[in-house]
């Protein structure tokens, strides 16, 4: 990028403070952020492109290949999420529940659906819990308490009380649920690849649960905006076994219903 242009977004920048910018000017200089932005992350790559560092195992891992961090992807992902508006989320999640609904493995299913109440511009399940709610199809959802989360068999909405976070979470009264071979979790995230990794709040609950169960088959459920380039998995990571988003079906491991 030239002087000029980083003199021009000085400029502009000056301008928005001090007096407000034009409809074009904005434009301008959004296009000019996002050069200045490509610009770094490719003078960076390239520098990152030249490192290589030995892992343990003994593989080669070009540091230029995950440039992006966790906490990177974490930050941008939620906040690309967050300016989705109330109609594009309705509608990605109407297909995404269509999408799940039409699995065979969910039609044939004969254990647990694990689920949750979506927060923070998530994947809307309501559609989904309606008619498993109709179908007769045994639910469970998850409920925080402290660093420990469990699920709890649940009958109806009646069973389920404003929680932790602000997030519907089943009532005291409902009974734990315990883990067995065909069940199915559905799980949210802010970031998936398609190699199945996460990234979810950062709290961990999800990763602990499944360490502790992992005989529940994950299944990730994201908008086609949160699969990223995979940022190298961590040793406390769980994969999913698949992600669902409007668009497609990510099958990384299957599993016998």
């Amino acid at each position: 990028m030239t002087q000029e242009k980083i003199n021009r977004i000085n400029e502009l920048y000056r301008k928005s403070k001090a007096e407000g910018l034009t409809e074009e000017e904005k434009k301008e200089q959004d296009l000019l952020r996002k050069e200045f932005v490509a610009n770094v992350r490719g003078n960076l790559r390239a520098q990152l492109n030249n490192i290589d560092m030995v892992n343990e195992d003994g593989t080669i891992t070009n540091l230029g290949e995950n440039m992006e961090t966790k906490e990177a992807i974490r930050n941008r992902i939620k906040s690309e999420r967050k300016q989705l508006s109330k109609e594009v989320i309705t509608e990605k999640s109407r297909k995404i529940c269509q999408n799940i609904t039409s699995q065979e493995w969910y039609v044939n299913l004969s254990g647990v659906l694990c689920v949750y109440s979506a927060i923070s511009n998530e994947v809307l399940l309501d559609e989904l819990i309606q008619e498993a709610f109709s179908k007769g199809q045994k639910l469970a959802f998850p409920r925080v308490r402290g660093k420990d989360m469990d699920f709890y068999l649940v009958n109806s909405y009646e069973d389920l009380e404003e929680g932790s976070f602000h997030i519907l979470e089943p009532k005291e009264s409902c009974p734990v649920y315990e883990p067995k071979a065909g069940d199915v979790m559905l799980v949210p995230g802010v970031a998936f690849s398609e190699k199945g990794s996460r990234i979810g709040f950062g709290q961990g609950y999800y990763d602990r649960y499944l360490t502790r169960f992992p005989k529940v088959y994950p299944v990730g459920v994201a908008y086609e905006m949160q699969i990223v380039q995979d940022w190298g998995k961590e040793t406390f990571d769980i994969p999913m076994g698949k992600i669902i988003t409007e668009q497609r079906e990510v099958r990384v491991y299957d599993r016998e219903f």
